[in-house]
């Protein structure tokens, strides 16, 4: 499965480091790097990422997953090709996830309207996204949420974020996205004894 990964100027590194590499390494899955114009990108962190494609390019496919990465460029970003692309790809029931700063595009553009979901917070969200569809479905919690084929979460939410998200996109794939998380989470492999 193809991935789409969309990156912002100002990205958070962390919040998508979990979810690719077990995306890529476990599940095997395509990971393609978009932006806004299609050129590079820099981290919060200072990586430079240089994508294979512009936001424009990326098509909805029933084939594909759909990320949507932090960054403070997502506050005040407006595009309708991604609109609709997004929009397709939600009716599509293609896997997408949704974490930090994105969330307040998603919100504007009505995914949110019949899902449960989760931010960076209920008022970062009214703040920017005013009263958008969907909103009395919001959830207040500190692990990302997850409400049939869309995961959301906030910035310091990247593991459950991960765990979540893998889900929706491992299908018959012996994954275990438990002991994945429960790794990470430990900070050790759960086979090995404290």
């Amino acid at each position: 499965m193809k991935i789409y990964t969309y990156l912002q100027d100002g990205w958070a590194d962390w919040e998508c480091g979990y979810v690719l590499a077990g995306l890529r390494r476990n599940l095997g899955c395509e990971i393609v790097i978009a932006s806004p114009d299609g050129r590079p990108v820099t981290s919060i962190g200072g990586i430079r990422t240089t994508p294979e494609v512009g936001f424009d390019s990326v098509e909805p496919s029933p084939d594909a997953g759909y990320l949507l990465i932090g960054s403070d460029d997502w506050i005040e970003f407006d595009c309708e090709s991604t609109r609709e692309t997004l929009t397709r790809a939600f009716e599509l029931g293609c896997p997408i996830g949704i974490v930090c700063g994105a969330t307040v595009f998603a919100a504007r553009i009505g995914l949110f309207e019949n899902r449960g979901h989760t931010s960076n917070g209920f008022e970062f969200l009214r703040e920017h996204a005013g009263d958008y569809p969907g909103s009395q479905h919001y959830v207040s919690s500190p692990s990302a949420v997850s409400d049939r084929n869309l995961v959301t979460a906030s910035g310091l939410a990247a593991l459950t974020f991960s765990r979540e998200y893998l889900k929706l996109v491992k299908g018959a794939t012996p994954f275990d996205e438990e002991r994945y998380f429960a790794m990470y989470s430990r900070e050790r492999s759960p086979t090995r004894s404290s």
